[in-house]
């Protein structure tokens, strides 16, 4: 027996696992008596209609703002009438102000961002749900209405991961890929091997304008 079921996913990848999902914690093809409260973020524009059976079916449907709703809302409405809107937050313990000193020495040294660049920073992965497109050609605009100003995009997340290659995206607007050119990616990066919350706060630091995909 349980009290209830929370789900925290996206909403495609819940949408692939929906025989699963109506079968009961046995695994026989009775669904669980308990309410399903499912939790979700949408980031983009783009959201396809067969990416929404888990949110139907979900008692207790919740994402995370407004946007996301009016989103559904463009595609089931009656969907979106169900859905509550509640921001998830931030841990202030972990993620804070910290000293400018440290902060710029973290940009010069780790980041490879002079002092006088104004850095502009996206955190986190390249996925079909996030608008990365979006934001490479609104920084791409930015720098062509402002040539005097220096600036360098930084997006946490690995240019390809499980959405549209990226460099391809930046190339495409005569801009340059690396440190110290426009725009540059964590390269590295894998969702299975964090940097650390202590060098993700670094991170937030270090920017001076943070973006995000939605």
């Amino acid at each position: 027996e349980y009290d209830g079921v929370f789900i925290l996913n996206d909403v495609n990848v819940l949408a692939e696992r929906m025989a699963i999902l109506k079968a009961s914690p046995t695994g026989t093809p009775t669904p669980p008596s308990a309410p399903i409260i499912y939790y979700f973020p949408i980031d983009a524009y783009f959201l396809h209609e067969g990416w929404l059976p888990g949110v139907e079916h979900a008692d207790a449907p919740v994402t995370y703002n407004e946007f996301s709703k009016e989103m559904i809302g463009l595609v089931n409405p009656t969907i979106a009438n169900r859905c509550k809107v509640i921001p998830h937050g931030s841990d202030i313990e972990s993620f804070h102000v910290v000293e400018k000193e440290a902060v710029m020495a973290f940009r010069r040294d780790v980041m490879k961002v002079d002092d006088d660049t104004v850095l502009f920073l996206q955190v986190a992965r390249n996925q079909v749900r996030k608008s990365n497109g979006d934001i490479i050609l609104a920084y791409h605009a930015f720098k062509e209405a402002n040539p005097d100003i220096k600036t360098h995009l930084y997006f946490h997340m690995h240019p390809e991961d499980n959405g549209p290659h990226q460099h391809a995206a930046v190339l495409s607007l005569g801009m340059e890929v690396g440190e110290g050119k426009d725009v540059s990616f964590k390269e590295d990066h894998n969702p299975g091997r964090a940097v650390g919350v202590d060098v993700l706060n670094m991170i937030y630091n270090a920017a001076d304008i943070f973006v995000t995909a939605t």
